[in-house]
């Protein structure tokens, strides 16, 4: 139900019985993710509550009314005629990714994680005791490919192995989504969107911290004028420690720091 990101100004409510309900959208409101669109079941439908849309630019904004079309449509009954089974590629250790991924498609109206594969028999062990719902382990990404109800493949891999993965995702007619960054290469990034393109699937970049709060609120300052029209934006992320011994230190595997945390900084700033 993604209507994309969207800023209006409006006086929110309080939802205050929203544990009881299932909440399908979210506001940042004062620093904070707020429900602002929630529904309960009752004797004969469900009832829908939106917590905006008193003001005049609220009601007019077009993801406003997109938003309340989709809610409507599942209020009276229409479903997603379709699940997008969705298979993992990597769930290795590092920061649970794997883990955050499996979680959110579960989540979502219309989508099920249905394979995992790594090649280490450990974490997939563990992803079936982390998980909810039945799926199936590979140990062999070519056998997951090989898999007709495997529609879209997440690329959770260290970032020299994105382009060969990707492709060959591609080529077995899967959509494909890979962590950030997309590739290390403009030359990966090129053979990549050709492979797409010609079996004719999505490939896109998974990018999270659109969505932080501290940035989302430092978007809303701006664009309020309440500080004026900045003129200099710094960004930067590091510590004084000696980099581990592991992967991303190997600027070969993961491209640099430049590309691992680097695009963060050009988003926040870009913006």
């Amino acid at each position: 139900m993604r209507a994309g990101p969207f800023s209006i100004c409006d006086r929110p409510r309080r939802i205050e019985d929203a544990a009881e309900a299932q909440i399908f959208a979210v506001g940042h409101v004062g620093a904070r993710d707020l429900p602002i669109g929630c529904a309960w079941s009752v004797e004969n439908g469900q009832s829908l509550y939106f917590a905006i849309g008193a003001t005049l630019e609220a009601l007019t904004n077009r993801y406003l009314h997109r938003l309340i079309e989709r809610s409507l449509r599942i209020a009276i009954g229409h479903r997603f005629e379709t699940t997008i089974n969705a298979g993992l590629i990597g769930y290795g250790p590092a920061f649970n990714m794997g883990r955050l991924h499996a979680e959110a498609i579960i989540a979502q109206t219309g989508m099920k994680t249905v394979a995992v594969c790594d090649l280490d028999s450990a974490r997939t062990r563990q992803s079936q005791s982390e998980l909810a719902g039945r799926f199936e382990v590979f140990d062999r990404v070519e056998d997951l490919l090989a898999r007709d109800m495997v529609d879209l493949v997440i690329v959770i891999l260290p970032h020299h192995l994105h382009v060969e993965t990707c492709i060959a995702a591609s080529k077995a007619g899967k959509h494909v989504m890979t962590e950030k960054p997309f590739f290390i290469t403009l030359d990966e990034a090129d053979r990549m969107i050709a492979a797409a393109a010609d079996s004719g699937t999505l490939l896109t970049c998974f990018h999270n911290r659109r969505w932080d709060a501290d940035f989302l609120q430092m978007l809303s300052v701006i664009h309020s004028g309440e500080i004026g029209e900045p003129f200099h934006a710094d960004a930067a992320t590091g510590t004084y420690q000696i980099p581990p011994a592991w992967w991303r230190a190997d600027k070969q595997i993961s491209g640099g720091v430049l590309y691992d945390w680097g695009a963060y900084c050009i988003m926040w700033t870009g913006y």
